[in-house]
């Protein structure tokens, strides 16, 4: 896709949580794998800049993040388990 419009804008794909980026609100149940990867992809194709949370598949996790920078945004992936509140 070559539709910017999320250019300058960052996804924070999380676990148990809501991603949010430009005005758009989804559910993600994860970004390491499955619809919560492709979520994630779909939002760097758009031009955000992607956080990604993951609890334990550190190589699912940054196989996602070099997917996301091969599309020329920025990535960086996050191990935390945010299914527990404080």
């Amino acid at each position: 896709s070559t539709n910017k419009d999320l250019a300058g804008k960052v996804a924070l794909s999380q676990k148990h949580t809501t991603l949010q980026a430009h005005t758009t609100e989804n559910n993600n149940p994860g970004s390491s794998r499955g619809i919560g990867a492709a979520i994630a992809l779909k939002f760097a194709q758009r031009g955000a800049d992607i956080a990604i949370n993951y609890v334990s598949n550190a190589p699912a996790a940054n196989s996602v993040v070099e997917q996301i920078r091969a599309l020329g945004v920025r990535a960086l992936g996050f191990k935390a388990d945010v299914s527990q509140g404080e």
